[in-house]
């Protein structure tokens, strides 16, 4: 069987099922002995949902460990005290802090509560975004009639904002696929799939 990685073929052995498509985080594969086992380590977002527990917690203890290595690393740059140690701890930490996100995320089938925005149980077609202001939602275009009663298609977060209750609106908790990166200042778990929440489901119905 082949797998597709960055666009080359790659062809495994005696594999017989693949347990995660090439793009995604882990290529985990099933022999026909019946073993499952990581074979490539890719860089993506996260797997397919078809991933049974077993193989999600092979995910999730692969980065445990690494999470571990990340933070002995730094533990013995400490202890050695090195001329640049400050900035190497500081890395390998966060690395360790990385790690540590997408173990928790696999042991939850790569799933975490965001805030959504609501209309009584209808979700609107709604995203959070980074603006010089800070965060606030984005009406998606199909909002017409949103749009329209606030006069711009950006509101403001939070339950305590008199403008979402005007329009009837309030956020909920909501599980959606999520995977776990580095940001500017410490690693953060973000979105994976619809950023405009098509694909997330009310906590109270999880």
């Amino acid at each position: 069987m082949a797998l597709m990685i960055d666009g080359q073929a790659h062809y495994v052995g005696r594999t017989i099922q693949v347990m995660y498509k090439a793009e995604h985080e882990e290529a985990l594969v099933m022999e026909e002995d019946g073993t499952t086992k990581l074979i490539r380590v890719l860089h993506g977002p996260a797997p397919t949902e078809d991933a049974t527990p077993e193989v999600l917690k092979i995910l999730a203890d692969h980065h445990k460990a690494k999470a571990q290595k990340y933070h002995d690393r730094a533990e013995e740059s400490f202890q050695r005290c090195d001329t640049d140690g400050f900035l190497s701890q500081w890395a390998l930490e966060h690395n360790a802090e990385l790690e540590r996100l997408i173990a928790g995320l696999a042991e939850n089938a790569f799933r975490t509560i965001f805030p959504g925005l609501y209309e009584g149980d209808r979700r609107v077609k709604a995203k959070e975004i980074q603006t010089k202001f800070g965060t606030c939602w984005l009406l998606h275009e199909d909002e017409k009639a949103l749009i329209a009663k606030r006069g711009k298609p950006f509101l403001p977060t939070g339950n305590g904002s008199r403008i979402l209750k005007g329009l009837g609106l309030e956020e909920r908790d909501e599980t959606a696929p999520a995977y776990a990166k580095h940001g500017k200042h410490r690693p953060y778990i973000f979105r994976t799939g619809d950023q405009w929440g098509g694909d997330a489901v009310l906590c109270e119905e999880a």
